[in-house]
């Protein structure tokens, strides 16, 4: 418990700090990063339960589809063809990257593929958890790596100079109405089913699938207090960055870099 609690306030440092800095998923990446140089520079061991961050998969599985509407599912069905062309250019780009990084590094193929494939640094992370040929901590640092060199090339971009947009809103809470009762009942089930069938990683793709469903039937899937986001995304980096092994890394992150940007480029 006393090592819980100073993991806990590690990850709430670092969190801090990247708020304050600005920087991108201040309280995903902030954690992590607190969990690496912990564990890497001083030797400490975080110590993160797997429940806390299958909880904070839930909420973040739900905020990703929440504004799914039958609008934007009509927008998706009319843009289908060239979407799907450039998402299958993507990812036929992606699994070549992967599988030069895979011949030249010496890493194995599967933690090549799930860390080179553009998929989110939580889902591939814990999908990569789940696949016993990957190593979750070489998926975690090339999904960190994209993750941070697409977040500060593009998106801070786009954002400060090709938009009016103030930030990301979360909202706040709505109150107590039929549909947040609708989605709160209808995510927890929908987790739990995905668990039953054994979906990868069901405690993401279950809310994911949920919540749409729900949306598209025409059900407003309400605002999270901004809260629930913050300690969310701070229980899923601070397990991703305990998780990571120094000792199994040891040189491999010196020739996962050049290739990880590449792929990324």
């Amino acid at each position: 418990m006393k090592q819980l609690a100073l993991t806990f306030a590690v990850a709430l440092l670092g969190g801090t700090a990247f708020f304050c800095l600005r920087a991108p998923l201040p309280w995903m990446l902030g954690p992590l990063a607190a969990m690496l140089i912990w564990a890497g520079l001083l030797r400490g061991r975080p110590c993160w339960p797997v429940k806390p961050r299958n909880a904070g998969l839930i909420i973040v599985g739900y905020m990703m589809r929440r504004a799914f509407t039958p609008e934007t599912a009509g927008q998706i069905i009319s843009q289908y063809p060239e979407m799907l062309l450039v998402t299958l250019a993507t990812i036929a780009f992606s699994l070549l990257a992967s599988y030069i990084t895979y011949r030249q590094t010496g890493v194995s193929l599967a933690s090549c593929v799930i860390g080179g494939v553009p998929g989110g640094l939580s889902q591939m992370t814990v999908l990569g958890e789940e696949i016993p040929s990957a190593d979750g901590a070489i998926v975690a640092l090339m999904q960190t790596i994209r993750l941070l060199a697409v977040v500060f090339c593009v998106p801070f971009l786009a954002i400060n100079t090709m938009t009016d947009a103030a930030g990301p809103v979360y909202g706040g809470s709505t109150g107590f109405t039929a549909d947040a009762l609708a989605f709160a009942l209808l995510v927890p089930v929908a987790t739990f089913a995905a668990v039953r069938v054994k979906m990868p990683t069901p405690y993401l793709t279950g809310p994911v699938l949920g919540t749409c469903a729900l949306s598209v039937t025409g059900w407003n899937a309400p605002a999270l207090p901004l809260s629930f986001i913050v300690v969310a995304q701070l229980c899923i980096g601070a397990y991703i960055g305990a998780g990571v092994k120094f000792d199994s890394l040891q040189n491999t992150w010196r020739r996962l870099l050049p290739y990880t940007l590449l792929n990324v480029g």
